[in-house]
Parts: structure tokens; sequence; C-alpha cells
């Protein structure tokens, strides 16, 4: 094909910085046809720019671990004293390792990841990291990260109430740590660090600062069980249009689910046993709503009441007392939406320790513990070295 135009090649497959091509340099008698590479052509003219995590090998098919090839773009970024890192509008990947986002570094994607998306399906979200909850993305001093979404890995949308309560009961890991967790002055290595523009869903915590100064939080929106936990903060930090909300478990059709309660009885043992008109699909342990019971002669059941399952339409009210007065109307409201944390785990005996110490901080939910006095509620989460961690949490449905 030595006489063929260019207009008769073939047409050129799968491109990579390997691929050669000819380049005429000079003009006139002295331009000459020579050979190059994409790469270099890539790096002549894109030199000084962003560099885009697709020219580092990520594939952000939603399938491939990309941990490998954003690093790298980190790293390169890292080595040039700083800079941005593009993803594009893709679904990468991080499943191996941390991802560590250096010192002056940027990851970006787009201005806002937005938020809910209809009946709580985001497997359309683009701009997206799909994290391995066994991992997390750690931010260091003077990066940070902006329009990116930060998905759980495995996160699927709920289509009916079961769904929706196994689905907020399986949030785990950190979405975003900033700096490398430790304690007082400069150990935490997470100063200055910026984060803004985010969607953060299906973690235990969204961001968590352990020992950074002057922290940026800005435009999040999230749902996570534990919102931002910012501790032993040496310099002032600040949180502004932060916005956690039950996102993953939001339906129009079953979110908050009625059932009427159509029969009241001791259950044998002193405690409330309700029967629904219809099936239920908790599991013991979980939680329900009672209302419409205040000229039942049952006020004092108006409320939050763990259960256990007797079968798919009875439950016992866990620490309740039987008094007779009450054999049935009512309703059991059922939803998923709550975010406080579950079975006993890690968050629960963190949210305890808090409680006991009177250092709780809940972002809306601000009545002081018994025995301390009232805080003004701000958007600057500011401690000295010594000073006690504030949780953020989403707030209880």
């Amino acid at each position: 094909m030595s006489n063929a135009k260019i207009s008769e090649l073939p047409t050129a497959a799968t491109l990579n910085d390997d691929d050669i091509a000819p380049l005429v340099q000079g003009a006139a008698a002295l331009a000459e046809t020579r050979r190059t590479t994409l790469g270099q052509i890539r790096a002549a003219m894109l030199a000084d720019r962003p560099l885009h995590v697709r020219d580092y090998g990520a594939a952000g098919d939603g399938t491939t671990d990309d941990t490998a090839a954003i690093q790298s773009a980190i790293d390169a970024a890292a080595a040039q004293g700083g800079g941005t890192v593009l993803l594009g509008p893709r679904r990468y990947v991080l499943s191996s390792a941390e991802l560590v986002v250096k010192n002056g570094v940027f990851l970006r994607g787009r201005t806002s990841s937005g938020g809910w998306r209809v009946d709580g399906n985001f497997s359309t979200v683009n701009h997206a990291i799909l994290l391995d909850s066994s991992t997390t993305i750690r931010v260091q001093r003077n990066g940070g990260i902006e329009g990116i979404a930060v998905l759980r890995r495995g996160l699927t949308a709920p289509t009916n109430l079961r769904q929706g309560m196994d689905a907020a009961a399986a949030f785990a890991g950190t979405a975003i740590t900033v700096g490398d967790g430790g304690g007082g002055n400069t150990a935490g290595n997470g100063a200055d660090v910026t984060l803004g523009g985010l969607l953060i869903l299906g973690f235990d915590w969204g961001i968590y600062s352990n020992g950074n100064a002057r922290l940026r939080v800005k435009d999040v929106l999230g749902d996570c069980r534990n919102g931002i936990y910012v501790g032993r903060a040496f310099d002032v930090c600040r949180i502004s249009e932060v916005n956690w909300h039950p996102l993953v478990t939001t339906s129009r059709n079953w979110s908050n689910t009625r059932i009427a309660i159509t029969n009241v009885a001791d259950n044998g043992s002193g405690r409330f046993r309700v029967t629904l008109a219809s099936a239920h699909s908790l599991k013991t342990g979980e939680m329900i709503n009672i209302s419409e019971v205040r000229t039942s002669g049952a006020s004092s059941l108006y409320g939050r009441w763990t259960v256990t399952v007797v079968d798919n339409t009875r439950l016992d009210l866990n620490e309740s007392t039987y008094v007779s007065g009450w054999n049935s109307g009512g309703a059991v409201f059922i939803q998923p939406n709550r975010r406080l944390a579950q079975h006993g785990g890690p968050a629960d005996r963190q949210l305890r320790r808090l409680r006991h110490r009177g250092e709780l901080f809940r972002r809306g939910h601000q009545q002081p513990e018994r025995g301390t006095q009232p805080r003004r509620h701000r958007h600057d989460a500011a401690a000295d070295t010594e000073a006690a961690p504030h949780l953020l949490q989403p707030r209880g449905q």
C-alpha cells in the first residue's frame, strides 16, 4: 500500500501511546517526514495541562480495577510539584488498594454530581469512583477531591422495603480519609485539604479526619451511616453546604410503609404483641414506629420500638410492658431511612462513648446531653490539639 492515499488506508483501531504516526517537520525544501508516536504527540501538546487518568491506563468501564492506573496519574502530578488529575465521564473501580491523593494534587471530575436519582438508582452516575468498602481514598495535605461521586462498590438500587432495609444495613467502610490518621500538630498530614462537589453513598463513614488543620468541606451530598468525623483539629476547619439524606432508600412507593394493627395481646412474657393486617418483612432487632394510637388507651406506645419477629404478621415490642385496654387500632410505620449505627457495630460503640463523655455534636440535633451546657450550632468545626472529636451525623428519620 506504499502508493495509497491517506483516505484509502484502513481505519485505525483502538489507539495507544506506542502507535507510530508520520509527522512532517520543517517547511518548503527543508520539510522532512519523520516518525513519532501518539505518546510523544500527547506529551508535547498537553504539556503544563491537567493529567487525565485515561492516559495512564484507566478503563473506567465499571469492572476493571483502575486503582494502579489512577495512582500512576496522581504520582505523575505529584512528581511535577502538584497539579490536577482528571476523571472522565465514566465509572472507575478501586478495589485492590488505597488510593492516595498526594500532597498538592487535586482529583477532579465535573462541577457537581447532583443528588437523588429516581428510586435510588445510581447505576448511571458518571465521573464516579466505585470504591470497595475494604479500602479508602486518602487525601494528603494541600490536596483535594472535587466534583466526583464516590459510591460503595456493590451498591444497587433497592426495589422494595426489605431490600431497602438490607441496603442500609450493608453500609460499610470509609469513603474519604483525610491525612494519615495521626493526632495533633502536623502528624495528621492532611492540613489544608479541600473536598467539594461530592456525592458519597453507601459507607459507614463519609469523611473521616483526625489530627488535621484547616480542612474545608463544601457542597457535599451523601447517604452514609455516619457523615463527617473531625477530631483533634489544631486549627479552624470549615464545613458548609453539607447534606446527609437517605438517598439510597428513598422511593416513591415503599420508603414509608404503613400497615394497620388488627390485634394486640400479651406475648406471654409481659410484652406487647401486635398483629398486623399484612406481612411486614422485618427482621428481629429492626425498628418500627407505632402511630395513630393516642385515643386507644395505649398512648404511651406512640413512638419507636425495636421488635422481635414472631412470624410474618406478628411482632413483639422489645422492652415494652403489657397493660390491658388496647385491643386493636393504630398502625405500624416501617421505613429504611434511619442511619443510626445498627447491631452494635463499631460506629454504635463510638456513638455511645461520645454520648457518655458529652462530646456528641449532631448537625441539626443539638439538644445538650444531660450535665452539659448547650452549644451554638456552627458550620465551623474548630478545636485545639486536645479538643474532643466532633461527629456530624445524618439526621435520624
